[in-house]
């Protein structure tokens, strides 16, 4: 009796020891490979390597394509020392729970120089360069942290159908986008993308992207662009590009917030057939228009700083459809806001001064309100309306250089408005079409 207990002794003390062993974090096993110091390629090395490992690569330039082993680690002693040239191949093929980190990579394939297929990789503080994209991830899930991706003959990240984290990588002179994104769910936080031959952040074909504190510059189309896609820029600086600064097309529910958006060369915003918001951002300078809403879109435009942009600081047309809340407009080159073209605009608490033409001007517009509105030391006149329908109450118009509100073959109702400091004529309508003017105060005119 006594050794059958012995035995069931052991064996339990044998199963305990097991399940300890089981507990042993995986990083208490690892090993750490060297290049070329135990093995002459990286190649090798990462053939030898288990989940856990970690293949370390010494100063060096490396002609291979190095495909990863699952779980295991490959870091270079830094951009500057540990070159992986992949040839026609690309130089790194990632695997489910790789990383790949202080390497200077290059090749000439045309996919990719880092590639990454349906797996979990993360690709950090390396510097990517080739004939295709700097990194492609396609499925999966990524996370490019620190990267330096330039020069690439596409663009400098691109992810597709991914769940993707790009955080605080540099994107430069790459011959399409700096950051590519398709059909994808993605934070891009961070990062500075500049002179590059497209957008320096796309966003397309049913992206969902939170865009946070990038900055996009003197890229040669749009800073921040989203077609077909949905999502959030925030706190982002996109400034001196060739076209926009920000665009949305065919996209649903942007929102964009807290952004600064200054001498772009065309416009500082475009939406075209989109619907979301524009809230709090710094518009300056822009070529064009600050805010350009077109072909049926649905805005709300509320908090926004819109001053010196050379066609006006929001231009709405075609069928598009804007709130304006709160917003100030300083000095743009022509008129303030302009509704055009069968679009409609609803104001409140507008502040729009100093305007080099007009503070509001509507050609053709289906329906403008303004409400408790400030139009103040227009260059022009304070309101200008051809063929258009505009109802104003509770407004302030002073200091214009000609008239006040001057309305030609437009529906027009003007009534508890404030008009003051105009030269000229308070209200000037130039046809006998359907006004209404009552209970408004005239300080030195009389209306006509």
């Amino acid at each position: 009796m006594k050794f059958y207990t012995l035995r069931i002794q052991a064996f339990f003390t044998t199963l305990l020891l097991v399940e300890l062993l089981l507990l042993i974090p995986a990083w208490l096993c690892a090993d750490t490979l060297h290049v070329p110091d135990e093995f002459p390629t990286v190649s090798a090395a990462m053939n030898a390597a288990s989940p856990g490992d970690e293949v370390l690569v010494g100063p060096g330039w490396y002609n291979e394509s190095v495909v990863m082993s699952p779980g295991v680690s490959l870091v270079g002693a830094g951009p500057d020392s540990t070159l992986i040239d992949g040839g026609p191949s690309p130089a790194i093929v990632c695997a489910e729970g790789s990383s790949v980190g202080q390497l200077r990579l290059i090749s000439g394939s045309t996919l990719a120089t880092l590639y990454s297929q349906d797996v979990s990789a993360t690709i950090w503080s390396n510097e990517v360069s080739g004939l295709g994209s700097g990194i492609l991830c396609t499925g999966g899930t990524i996370v490019a942290v620190g990267n330096s991706l330039h020069d690439n003959y596409y663009s400098g990240i691109l992810v597709h159908g991914c769940d993707a984290r790009i955080d605080q990588n540099l994107a430069y002179f790459n011959d399409i986008d700096g950051i590519l994104c398709f059909q994808s769910r993605v934070e891009i936080t961070g990062n500075f993308c500049f002179g590059n031959a497209h957008a320096g952040i796309n966003c397309r074909k049913g992206t969902v992207a939170d865009v946070e504190g990038n900055v996009t510059q003197s890229n040669h189309h749009t800073g921040v662009f989203f077609i077909r896609s949905t999502g959030s820029a925030l706190g982002n600086d996109s400034s001196r590009n060739a076209q926009m600064g920000f665009q949305a097309v065919d996209s649903t529910d942007v929102t964009l917030e807290s952004n600064s958006i200054i001498e772009n060369f065309q416009h500082g915003v475009r939406l075209s057939n989109s619907s979301g918001r524009v809230l709090g951002c710094t518009v300056r300078c822009n070529g064009s228009a600050g805010i350009y809403i077109t072909n049926g879109s649905d805005i709300v435009v509320s908090g926004n700083i819109l001053e010196r942009n050379f066609s006006g600081g929001v231009l709405i047309e075609r069928n598009a459809n804007a709130v304006l809340m709160n917003d100030y407009y300083h000095r743009n080159y022509t008129s303030g806001l302009s509704v055009l073209s069968s679009a409609t605009a609803e104001t409140a608490n507008e502040t729009m001064l100093e305007d080099r033409l007009n503070g509001l001007y509507c050609e053709q517009a289906n329906h403008v309100t303004l409400r408790r509105c400030m139009l103040l030391r227009s260059h022009w006149m304070g309101i200008a309306s051809i063929d258009s329908q505009v109802e104003m109450s509770n407004c302030v118009v002073a200091g214009t250089f000609f008239n006040g509100v001057s309305s030609q073959g437009s529906s027009f109702e003007v009534s508890n408005n404030v008009f003051f400091a105009i030269p000229l004529a308070c209200i000037l309508c130039q046809d006998p079409g359907p006004h209404t003017i009552v209970n408004n105060i005239f300080s030195n005119a009389e209306h006509a």
